[in-house]
């Protein structure tokens, strides 16, 4: 219902749907953990009728490399000495609320952007929130410390960074109408489709191209243009200057 149901406003909805899309993929983590590890399996007791299933008294762990109950990070524990599964998850379940308190900020916050310039920004914050999910998933298993990231892990931070900036600052140069977007680029969430009215209530043309069905910003709104074509007078046609 949340994913196929129609909520208002569409930045709260998206805000929703997007999180429980994070929260799900952060749970790769959960699976990793309980997957035994190369120890536990060379520990493993051989003897049919061992009262442990496979042998393992215990399967499964939080840390990547070390054994767990390590050296750890104040309040959370996450391993200092390895890599630990419990960033990613972390991450990926609070990702849910941020984007929550971030859609609720963007509804009932002041009306400096368009509805779907409100709901690109929840768009570009999910990308960011499962792309920052998935880098940590990739540092835990590489054995590394979450507070001792490598070349590698620096430069994906980064890029993932800069591309949510970039993104970002495009939403607000769109709300100013430095540029416009034509229709066949806007994603149908964002709404490509959207009845006549919503330009009229925008009440200003298309800032930069006249041509029908750009999604631009004014005035706080977004709008599509549907404005009808211009056709040249050609000599000899009716009603054209003679």
């Amino acid at each position: 219902m949340l994913l196929r149901g129609r909520v208002e406003p569409p930045a709260l909805a998206w805000s929703l749907r997007l999180g429980m899309v994070v929260v799900t993929v952060s749970t790769v983590a959960v699976y990793l953990m309980v997957q035994s590890t190369p120890a536990q399996e060379t520990a493993a007791d051989p003897r049919p009728d061992s009262p442990y299933l496979g042998g393992m008294p215990y399967i499964g762990a939080h840390t990547v490399g070390p054994p767990d109950g390590g050296p750890g990070m104040v309040v959370t524990n996450f391993s200092t000495v390895g890599g630990d599964w419990r960033v990613a998850h972390f991450v990926g379940v609070h990702s849910l609320q941020a984007l929550i308190l971030l859609g609720l900020l963007l509804t009932l916050g002041p009306r400096i952007l368009g509805p779907r310039h409100r709901t690109a920004l929840v768009w570009i914050a999910a990308a960011f929130c499962l792309g920052l999910t998935g880098i940590l998933t990739w540092q835990a298993h590489r054995g590394q410390p979450f507070t001792s990231p490598d070349a590698a892990t620096g430069l994906a931070l980064t890029a993932l960074a800069v591309a949510t900036t970039v993104s970002t600052a495009a939403v607000f140069l769109l709300r100013a109408g430095v540029f416009c977007v034509p229709p066949a680029r806007i994603p149908r969430a964002l709404g490509a489709t959207v009845p006549d009215t919503d330009h009229g209530a925008a009440g200003l043309p298309c800032p930069r191209l006249r041509e029908p069905g750009h999604w631009c910003g004014g005035a706080g709104r977004v709008g599509v243009t549907r404005q009808s074509p211009v056709r040249r007078a050609v000599p000899g046609d009716p009603g054209s200057p003679s």
